[in-house]
């Protein structure tokens, strides 16, 4: 088996000879051979553990193990004894990011180029029923990678079996998790039921699983290929958005591929798919952005929820900024050509000087809001019908400030102005603001 091993991580070049190695042990079986045949064959290795104390003593005595195996060889190791609880959520998933930050700093300290973890081919089968079950497209499905940037995985083509043996064989010491008997984990139910279960009517089930596998990691490699090629041509991404486009069927498989790139849960990924003909449609990922459907069209915002403002504009401003762009302000005298000049320009609004308070303010839109729009005889109008009328989404509906005087809106800049302040024949003085989208 060292030499399988050897001739695996030759072959497939999955780091250099003399490479800095840190290589993540629990104790168990399957990362004491690891490090065992690693050391064997003389690489650079050094060990990292994290005890969670999660097991009493049983948590000390992997660590003592790790410890001990480090210390007869020669290997540096280090070892992260938690003080405090996990706190609460799901365990093993708190239990994985402490780890993997631990993992991170210990790299960056130490200057180590790769890490490495003992997942085998066993590993591979329950990480697919695992992600099956949580409805994963295609990147799921195949499972672990052998190589994911520094991360390396050299047993995964090994079996369980395989590391008995090699154990037995070289006498390496290891510990038994306990709580990987018990099926309080959905890993653990499948590796303790749901797999031998199959097994026992299949049972060459684990080689044709792992072929078929094998089968999706190739058709993947094609798949990102043709993903790349349909990113560059439907996807444009400017001001912190994403604007993706689509025409049809043949848009979806790659659609679904990004969404769950972009954190959306797996169960969300299935909802917007099913909703793709309904435009004004919005949904939310884990990491506060939105993504809206809007005519034959989906744009992702990761900045809707957090442009909340309320600027003054005084005697004294000139330039304002604000989320999505910035106000040039400005004082002067009316004159008919100035003002005649630009009466069409949406960006630009003149008011009247004489009874206009100060200060105005500039603030987000909020439901409710109405505004008395210039030619509309006094009469008053939701900006959410204004918007309408203009067939905004909600993404766009956020960028639009709302320029007010006290509790009227007096301007919806780029889209339509009040009948408060307007100027005439009488004006003298006037206040004249220019809205610059960013």
């Amino acid at each position: 088996m060292m030499d399988n091993l050897g001739k695996t991580i030759e072959n497939s070049k999955l780091f250099p000879r003399t490479a800095k190695l840190l290589l993540a042990v629990s104790g168990g079986l399957d990362s004491m051979v690891l490090a065992h045949l690693l050391h064997s064959l003389k690489y650079n290795i050094a060990l990292v553990h994290v005890n969670y104390r999660l097991r009493g003593n049983d948590s000390d005595l992997d660590a003592k193990v790790v410890k001990d195996y480090a210390n007869e060889n020669g290997i540096r190791v280090h070892i992260l004894h938690l003080r405090r609880k996990l706190g609460k959520g799901n365990l093993q998933d708190r239990a994985r990011k402490i780890r993997y930050a631990y993992f991170e700093k210990i790299r960056n300290d130490f200057n180590y180029e790769f890490i490495l973890t003992a997942h085998h081919r066993e590993d591979v089968l329950e990480s697919f029923f695992y992600n099956l079950s949580r409805g994963a497209g295609l990147k799921g499905l195949k499972s672990i990678p052998k190589v994911n940037g520094i991360y390396v995985r050299p047993l995964l083509n090994i079996d369980k079996q395989s590391l008995y043996q090699y154990a037995m064989l070289h006498q390496v010491a290891y510990r038994d998790d306990k709580s990987n008997f018990t099926n309080e984990y959905e890993r653990n139910f499948i590796r303790n039921e749901i797999i031998p279960l199959i097994e026992s009517r299949f049972p060459s089930f684990r080689n044709m699983a792992s072929r078929s596998i094998n089968h999706l990691k190739s058709s993947y490699a094609f798949f990102e290929s043709s993903f790349a090629n349909w990113k560059a041509l439907n996807i444009n991404e400017r001001n912190h958005e994403m604007h993706i486009s689509y025409a049809g069927e043949a848009d979806k498989v790659f659609i679904a591929h990004l969404l769950a790139e972009i954190h959306f849960h797996p169960e969300t990924v299935f909802k917007i798919m099913d909703s793709l003909s309904v435009s004004g449609r919005k949904f939310n990922n884990n990491l506060g952005g939105v993504l809206v459907i809007d005519r034959n069209k989906l744009i992702y915002s990761t900045r809707i929820n957090k442009n909340e403002y309320f600027k003054k504009i005084t005697n004294k401003s000139r330039v304002l900024k604000i989320p999505h762009g910035s106000f040039s302000i400005q004082r002067g005298f009316a004159t008919k050509d100035l003002i005649l000049t630009d009466l069409k320009d949406q960006n630009k609004a003149i008011f009247d000087v004489q009874n206009l308070g100060f200060p105005l303010f500039l603030r987000n839109w909020q439901k409710g809001d109405r505004i008395k729009p210039f030619g509309l005889s006094g009469k008053s109008k939701k900006v959410q019908d204004v918007f309408t009328d203009c067939k905004l989404n909600i993404i766009e509906k956020s960028k639009v400030p709302m320029v007010c005087s006290g509790d009227q809106i007096i301007w919806i800049p780029g889209i339509l102005r009040s009948n408060h302040y307007l100027v005439n024949e009488d004006t003298t003085s006037i206040l004249t603001l220019r809205w610059n989208p960013a």
